[in-house]
Order: C-alpha cells, then structure tokens, then sequence
C-alpha cells in the first residue's frame, strides 16, 4: 500500500491493475486548496482537524464540495461558492443533523450509496444509489453535485433536493421545496417554504411553530389579478443564466443585471424574503438584483407573535402592550405576555370600579 497523507482529509481509492488490488491513498486538499475532480467508489474521506475540508471542485472552479465547519466542532457536507470572498453555502447534505469534527466521514460504498457518518459510525445521510452501477461522484461547473454510472448517466443529482438556494439550470418541480435557513449565518432549516401548490402556482409559505399560512402571491387576490395562471399543471420553474425566472404558472422576472456572465443564486432568506444575487467578482461580495418583497413587513410571522412590524425604512419589531420579547436576538419567536401582566389587568379593573387593589397580601386567620 502507498501512502501519501496531508492535514486536512484522506481519500482511499481501490484500484486493479493486472489483476492485482492496489490501495492508493490520495490527500484531499484543505480550505482553499485544489481538491479533486471526482471521488470514486469504494474511497473515503475522514475529517481530520478542525477546519473547512474540501473534496471536490468543480472543473471550472466556482464551488467546491466539501466538509464546512459549522461551528467549533460540527461539520456539514456542503456545496459553497468558492469564487466569493466568504464561502456562499448554496447545498447542503445533512443541514438539520451536523456530524461531529473528529472521526466523522463520507464513504463512498461499493454497492453505490454515498453515506456520511457520525463518528460513532451512524449514517446521518445517504444516498439512494445502493445497488446501482454507480462509479463516480464529481461536482459540475453548475454547482450540481452528481453521481454517475460508467455511461455518466446521473443516478443522483443535489439539484433534486435543494436546500434553500436554486442556482442557474437547476429546475423547480412539483416535488421541489426550498426551505429557508433558521437565522442570518445558519444552515439550519427555518420557517419559510417555496413550492408549487396544489392548484399549480408557485408559492411562499409560513411554517411556524403554532400556526402556517401563505403570504406570496397576495392570498387575498384571485390569480389573475396576481398575473398567474392555475390551468398548466406542469409546475415547472426555472433560472436561467441570464438572470430571467420562468415558471409554469406564467410568473416571470429579470435581474436588473440581465446577462449570461454573472454568477448567480435565488435564495429564500431567513426573513422569508426570496431574492436573486449577483456576484461582484472584483470583491467577491453579492448584490441583490431582484427581490420578491420590496415592503417586508409584508412577509408573514418576521417579528413572531404578539408584536408589530415596522419599515421606516429599516425593519423594526415591537411588542404589543403588555409583552415582552422572547427573544431579542431572534424575533421571529415573538413576544410573550409579561410576568406581571395578569396583576396589571387586575389593578387597572379595579381603579375603574374606585376599589384599591392590594396584591400578593397575606390574610391572616384567626
């Protein structure tokens, strides 16, 4: 066996040659090194320290696929931006149930199925490639992390299962649902849904932890007044390069930077507004050239319950009269009545009838 090791991560490849097993052991390059073009079956790929890990690259090298450090010791295996100046997650695996740091990996089975496993060897993530003719996992220069049988046939696609990100060419179907992130900087699923609704129309839709309602397209209006169609039931949508949106149910819309040489990604923000951005390549920083909601208050459940939104023209949350916020980082938990709030309503009801009120009196019996 050769073995060849750098910080970061190992690939164990499986090779014959004139009938003879050759184990190959291959570094995967870490952080912003170069990666690999492809893993093949039978490898695998450990984490091995505490930073961002990457395994794959696309040919063209805008994304890279990868171990991403969610936090001091959890990782995600994720597809990112490689080209902006902050790692741009736009797919991830297992965003729900991150793996620990030391002894977690991706294997890549022979019978087909890509599995990522904790450290105690449970899989948190799978693919449903198991006994297929799967030969090789690799990223495309669409951002599409795929697994192909030797034909290149795709038996598995990212594309098929976003997260909360649609990028140029990945289509949006009547199974789709992009499902925005828990709050700014989380990969963690969150209370805002975009997908095609039974009556064919693409829609947003509020999940929240008591109640769910949809706030896009206007509920209120009928479809054409929302200039939408109901009658194709082919719930197809689509990005395209150049920065135009088509869909099935006629809703359309163009980047104000119409064009086919930006990088883009439509994303469903944790405020549960949807917006398409456009990277500045110079900077590598993204702007936003289309948004779904120009008045955000508009969005359902932004400040959580019992409080009032505000646009002027930054957001605001309040609370209404007698709450409390629950959480001043989070608003979208809401507020929650005041501790003292059942004693307020009693004073106040007894001042109007001319009584006092005397509270938290101990009686004393004889």
């Amino acid at each position: 066996m050769i073995a060849m090791t750098m910080r970061g991560a190992y690939i164990f490849i499986s090779t014959f040659f004139l009938f003879m097993p050759i184990s190959i052991a291959l570094a995967v390059a870490e952080d912003h090194g170069h990666g690999s073009s492809y893993l093949a079956i039978g490898s695998s790929v450990s984490i091995q320290d505490e930073a961002t890990v990457t395994i794959l690259v696309s040919p063209n090298g805008a994304f890279a696929c990868g171990f991403y450090r969610v936090s001091t010791s959890t990782f995600t295996l994720s597809v990112w931006y490689a080209a902006s100046s902050q790692k741009t997650v736009v797919w991830t695996a297992n965003r729900d149930a991150p793996v620990n740091g030391t002894g977690s990996k991706l294997v890549f089975r022979k019978d087909g199925g890509l599995d990522l496993l904790n450290y105690n060897g449970m899989a948190v993530w799978r693919t449903s490639t198991t006994a297929t003719r799967a030969s090789l996992a690799k990223l495309l220069n669409t951002g599409n992390l795929v697994i192909v049988d030797p034909d290149d046939h795709h038996l598995w696609a990212s594309f098929d299962s976003p997260t909360d990100t649609l990028l140029p060419s990945q289509p949006m179907t009547w199974d789709t649902k992009v499902v925005s992130a828990s709050a700014k900087g989380s990969l963690y699923s969150g209370f805002y849904t975009l997908y095609f609704d039974s009556d064919n129309q693409l829609k947003l839709k509020y999940n929240g932890p008591e109640i769910s309602s949809i706030y896009w397209p206007n509920p209120v209006n009928k479809p054409w007044s929302n200039q939408r169609a109901t009658y194709n039931c082919s719930r197809y949508a689509l990005l395209q390069h150049t920065g135009r949106f088509v869909s099935s149910d006629k809703f359309k819309f163009e980047a104000s930077d119409l064009g086919d040489k930006v990088m883009r990604r439509l994303t469903l923000d944790y405020d549960g507004n949807l917006r398409l951005y456009s990277l500045n390549t110079a900077s590598g920083t993204w702007y936003v050239s289309w948004m779904a909601f120009h008045r955000v208050c508009e969005i359902h459940g932004l400040c959580g319950k019992n409080s009032l939104c505000t646009y002027m023209p930054k957001l605001e949350c309040s609370c209404l009269e007698g709450f409390e916020v629950v959480d001043p980082s989070n608003w979208s938990e809401g507020c929650k009545p005041k501790a003292n709030i059942t004693d307020d309503w009693d004073r106040h009801k007894a001042n109007r009838r001319g009584h006092p009120v005397f509270l938290n009196q101990k009686v004393r019996r004889n």
